[in-house]
């Protein structure tokens, strides 16, 4: 919803602007909180098993005084580079973007150490209900700035502080349940510094190089584009148009999967310290079945009616033909954003990082030679290609690391045939629909259609198994029933 109302107030060409200082920032913000959080998460849990209370509040105090450490340099570099970055980032518009997001760092320390601890306590619902709180302030903070005081904030501007605001927000909402599940301060020790940075640093140097894929979208996308042709402004604005209103549609799914990553880690962290290897085992392999399942899903309402979305929520035609194109991009993107969370829970966060390293190479090597022949859809194929080849090394690696072969060829050579007719009926209905009801319903019904179409075949195919899920819901509802204890 942040991006569709950004997309449709402050237009296509401040879109980019934001899009430019937004891609920075998110590299800055992956070195606090790719590894911090998922470590101490892990060793939340570990430390829970065998009772060391202190251990894991220290933990969390390292996590903080690292992060705050962090931010401190960070916002000394963005003050005294001001011209580097300026020229780098095309404009001062951009620096000021960044500028006034790179505050939130120091409440993203807090927050990431307290959230890490509530995962491997497996808090799911209040980080969940924090998570919405978040996005509901920076909502309401953009659309306060935008529309009542444009005269004072550029839109880009106003929205990038709106996401400053609802960072301390969720930080000091964090912290009052960490306190509220018996979480104390606890002075760390070099010990403690040393075992999160060893564990944090593989896991960080993957989510930074990850992050550093968007500025360099930002910057490469543009320069290849003006060598094929297009003015600076256009070029912005194919580069708003893919990054601000396609790929968001297109990372949906990692909604679901990273809140299934995020569920997942403490889970393989209890049943390795068990040794328990038939739990592992089915662990893994329902999660990635049921990635490839959501994967799936909207895939045959971006086919069916792609443009009909994007003309509804950013009166834009070309994000739909884009949308179209690059449906099948959820799939890899889904696939390795789940391995590479499996392969931080077996401990195996360098060689995750080194097959990102090498996809990210494809991905590059794509951004450069493909623009002049195919624009902007250069970023999907070169993301397609990048995310395919993470995806295959890091479940070659998960099958290695366990001993067991994994059924996915079949579930996703299936639910592809089931994307053509599911598909037609999404794109068929809506024109049924768009001729008795009002657009909005008309999307609603015939994505309804396709999405229920899919979920019938792979139900009567076998491929949709919903036992370990369930049980899952029940432990944490379970979870939720006991109240907090420390020994």
């Amino acid at each position: 919803m942040f991006r569709v109302y950004l997309a449709n107030t402050i237009g296509e060409l401040s879109l980019g602007i934001y899009q430019i200082g937004f891609s920075v920032f998110l590299v800055l913000n992956a070195i606090i909180t790719s590894g911090f959080p998922l470590v101490v998460s892990k060793l939340t849990t570990k430390y829970r098993l065998e009772k060391q209370h202190n251990k894991e509040h220290s933990i969390v105090s390292a996590s903080i005084v690292l992060g705050l450490a962090i931010s401190t340099i960070i916002f000394v570099l963005m003050l005294v580079t001001k011209p580097l970055l300026v020229n780098l980032l095309s404009g001062e518009k951009a620096y000021y973007v960044l500028l006034t997001l790179v505050p939130s760092l120091f409440a993203i320390s807090i927050f990431s150490a307290f959230k890490g601890s509530l995962w491997g306590q497996e808090k799911h619902f209040t980080l969940s209900l924090i998570d919405l709180i978040e996005e509901v302030i920076k909502m309401l903070v953009t659309i306060f700035l935008i529309e009542f005081a444009i005269n004072i904030f550029a839109g880009e501007v106003s929205a990038s502080l709106s996401v400053t605001v609802s960072c301390f927000v969720s930080s000091i909402l964090t912290m009052r349940y960490y306190f509220k599940y018996e979480g104390k301060f606890k002075k760390p020790t070099k010990q403690h510094y040393k075992l999160l940075l060893k564990h944090s640093l593989p896991i960080t140097g993957m989510r930074v190089t990850a992050s550093l894929i968007q500025p360099l979208i930002a910057i490469l996308i543009p320069i290849r584009l003006v060598a094929s042709g297009f003015t600076k402004e256009q070029a912005l604005s194919q580069l708003g148009v893919a990054l601000g209103m396609t790929f968001p549609l297109l990372f949906l799914p990692l909604t679901v999967v990273g809140a299934l990553s995020v569920t997942l880690i403490p889970s393989l962290t209890s049943a390795l310290q068990k040794n328990n290897k038939d739990d592992l085992k089915h662990q893994i392999n329902s999660a990635l079945q049921f990635t490839i399942f959501t994967s799936f899903l909207f895939i045959p309402v971006y086919i069916g009616i792609g443009i009909p979305i994007t003309k509804f929520l950013f009166s834009n035609v070309t994000s739909g033909v884009y949308l179209m194109q690059g449906a099948f991009l959820m799939l890899p993107i889904s696939l390795a954003n789940i391995t590479s969370s499996i392969l931080n829970a077996l401990n195996l966060e360098v060689k995750s990082f080194k097959n990102y390293i090498l996809g990210s190479m494809l991905l590059i090597l794509s951004l450069w030679f493909l623009p002049p022949f195919i624009e902007v859809r250069a970023l999907i194929y070169g993301m397609a290609l990048c995310m395919a080849s993470v995806s295959v090394l890091n479940l070659r690696m998960i099958i290695k690391a366990t001993n067991t072969k994994f059924k996915i060829i079949k579930p996703i050579f299936y639910m592809s045939l089931f994307l053509i007719p599911s598909s037609l009926l999404c794109s068929y209905s809506y024109t049924l629909f768009n001729t008795f009801f009002p657009n909005i319903l008309a999307l609603l019904f015939s994505a309804s259609f396709g999405i229920v179409a899919f979920g019938v075949l792979c139900i009567v195919f076998g491929f949709l198994q919903i036992d370990f899920w369930v049980s899952k819901f029940k432990n944490i509802l379970n979870k939720k029933k006991q109240k907090p204890t420390i020994a």
